[in-house]
């Protein structure tokens, strides 16, 4: 019928304590994990180094620390024209400024391994086109956007609207 099966018929990683991480990715063993948070793949476009952050669901652990931290980074203001937060490609793109950009430069970049993108088929399922083409008559089609930067998951494009 032309929709990939969700990953509820794929194999789970039995290592993630029932947490359904994106791609199936093992949960990082570095501690502590701060931070949970899906991606917004359908403001991405072929050529971005980083994908946003869907603004709508963040799962933080508190901390005073990593609070200044955050205010650091915005009162220093090192936000480029062509190249995000500090120039590491973490914009341009729908809300890279604000939210949507400071969480992956944040957790990706500066903290990798303590902040785990979810599955978004599970957590903050959003109902959208994974595909860059329209979906017409069922019938799906085009290159997949979630895991756009990741070619190995380009044949596996999960779609969320058939759960």
């Amino acid at each position: 019928d032309g929709v990939t099966p969700h990953t509820a018929t794929k194999k789970k990683n039995k290592n993630n304590g029932g947490i359904e991480v994106a791609f199936n990715d093992p949960m990082p063993q570095q501690q502590p994990i701060n931070a949970f948070f899906t991606r917004d793949y359908n403001m991405a476009h072929p050529g971005m180094k980083h994908a946003g952050v869907q603004g709508g669901f963040l799962v933080l652990r508190p901390s005073m620390e990593v609070y200044e931290e955050f205010r650091e980074i915005i009162r220093k203001g090192d936000f480029r024209q062509n190249g995000g937060w500090g120039g590491m490609g973490f914009g341009p793109f729908y809300g890279s400024m604000t939210f949507q950009g400071i969480i992956p430069y944040f957790y990706d970049y500066l903290h990798p391994g303590t902040g785990v993108e979810l599955d978004p088929c599970t957590y903050n399922n959003m109902a959208t086109n994974p595909r860059d083409k329209p979906t017409r008559n069922d019938i799906v089609s085009g290159n997949c956007r979630n895991g756009y930067n990741r070619p190995e998951f380009n044949d596996e494009c999960e779609d969320c609207r058939s759960r």
